[in-house]
């Protein structure tokens, strides 16, 4: 419990929203996003504690800002290696958090846009992906900021990436594309055309789906169509192929997870539906996969700090294996919205609320859903 705790504080240490107004933070997100609104925000000497004291940097960005890349003003910062971008309408600047200049360049002359939302501008193992000035994609160098590959006609609305690829959708409004490039060198792996303008970019083991207001429709990663959705999703989540259960045909197994009005899904890879399981909104929701590739589904009011209630189902059958409820702070309604996140972090599964009453982080084991240690950071 100690070891939790320690952590967790590592984790949330919160800042003081009036120092970071001052110096004109703010938080960002991409479009079909909504934007965090919090009374407090991290601090990034905060996030550097936390690195340094051996969390990893991709939990500490899963819990407070889910799949967006930390963006604080102009900057986006990589916590793993302590370092940050800071893209200004004159210059890039590539910099320790300690603020140890790596290199700066004029920006116009590396052909980089200047205004760019946080998800837009991807920071890889040896190249900084950006949006180019008049359209497409620029990879720099990210040991020097010399540019390493252009791709001038790609489209750049819509942004997603893994570990492989980088994936964007966009174009013409009569005929929008999807795209995927290697990130190491831009060499393009496919080029598809969308009958819908994409909202949401989804890449997964199984393919990469792309969400539209009408419903989504997933490609291979080679790029052909491999199935259509004609229901408006709220949202949708890939299964690892790690998580594949033993034993189990491997293409009947689930390879999605989505949310629609009314319901939960589970489709395998060809987008066969292998159960659904009727559930009515009445909250805001953030679905999550367990290492053995169940579902979760999170529960929680956006503008009361009222707790959550955490429910997850069988990845077989649908069966809801448990459900728990955490309380919340105590606050009826808050006055900023209320935000949680959900990261597994191997058997187990972090949850982060953060509202105006302070945050709180539980832990629960994925397996049944008991509470390893809960830690609360009140702001009364």
């Amino acid at each position: 419990m100690k070891s939790f705790a320690r952590i967790l504080r590592c984790c949330v240490v919160v800042g003081i929203s009036a120092a970071l107004a001052a110096q004109g933070v703010s938080v960002t997100s991409s479009k079909g996003v909504p934007i965090l609104v919090r009374q407090h925000a991290v601090t990034l000497d905060a996030l550097q504690r936390g690195a340094n004291l051996g969390v990893p940097g991709y939990v500490v960005e899963s819990l407070w800002l889910g799949a967006y890349n930390y963006a604080v003003g102009e900057r986006t910062v990589d916590l793993a290696r302590n370092e940050v971008l800071e893209v200004s309408r004159e210059r890039i600047r590539f910099r320790t958090m300690d603020d140890r200049e790596l290199w700066s360049v004029a920006r116009a002359l590396v052909r980089v846009q200047a205004r760019s939302a946080s998800t837009h501008r991807l920071l890889f193992d040896t190249r900084i992906v950006l949006p180019r000035a008049g359209g497409g994609l620029v990879a720099l160098h990210r040991t020097t900021g010399a540019v390493a590959w252009e791709q001038p006609d790609a489209p750049s609305e819509c942004f997603a990436h893994d570990a492989e690829l980088v994936f964007v959708a966009g174009g013409d409004k009569k005929s929008p594309t999807l795209a995927a490039f290697a990130w190491r060198n831009g060499a393009r792996a496919f080029l598809t055309p969308l009958q819908n303008r994409a909202v949401r970019i989804v890449p997964g083991d199984y393919g990469v789906a792309v969400l539209h207001d009408g419903g989504a429709v997933v490609f291979d990663r080679a790029g052909p169509k491999l199935f259509n959705v004609a229901t408006p999703l709220l949202d949708l989540h890939p299964v690892p192929q790690a998580a594949v259960h033993k034993g189990h045909d491997a293409k009947r197994s689930v390879a999605w997870y989505a949310r629609s009005k009314d319901a939960v899904h589970a489709w395998d890879s060809m987008g066969v539906e292998q159960w659904g399981v009727p559930m009515i909104r009445n909250d805001v929701e953030c679905l999550s996969v367990t290492a053995t590739g169940d579902l979760v589904v999170a529960e929680y009011c956006n503008f009361s700090d009222s707790g959550f209630t955490a429910t997850c189902f069988d990845r077989s059958s649908g069966d809801v294996l448990w459900r728990r409820r955490q309380p919340g702070l105590m606050v009826d309604h808050s006055k900023y919205r209320h935000r949680l996140y959900v990261q597994p972090v191997g058997e187990r599964l972090l949850f982060v609320s953060q509202a105006s009453a302070g945050d709180f982080v539980v832990a629960l084991r994925s397996a049944d859903g008991g509470q390893l240690g809960r830690e609360e950071w009140p702001r009364r």
